[in-house]
C-alpha cells in the first residue's frame, strides 16, 4: 500500500534537486522560498511563505 502511496505522491530526486538549483542560479531576493506553486508539474518559482512562517516568533524559534 505505501509503495502505491508512493508512486503517487513521492517526488523524484531530479525534482527535488530543481528548486535548490533555481535558488542557487537565479538572482532570487534572500528570505524567499522555491518550489512549485501548484504541484511537480509547474516550473520552479518563488512562492509564499505561510503566515506562520512570516510571524517573528516562530522565526525566532
Amino acid at each position: 500500500m505505501m509503495a502505491a502511496a508512493n508512486r503517487v505522491f513521492a517526488s523524484d530526486p531530479s525534482f527535488g534537486a530543481r528548486q535548490t538549483l533555481f535558488a542557487a542560479s537565479q538572482d532570487v531576493p534572500g528570505d524567499s522560498f522555491i518550489g512549485p506553486r501548484f504541484g511537480q508539474f509547474v516550473p520552479s518559482q518563488p512562492v509564499g511563505r505561510s503566515p506562520l512562517a512570516k510571524r517573528v516568533g516562530t522565526q525566532k524559534a
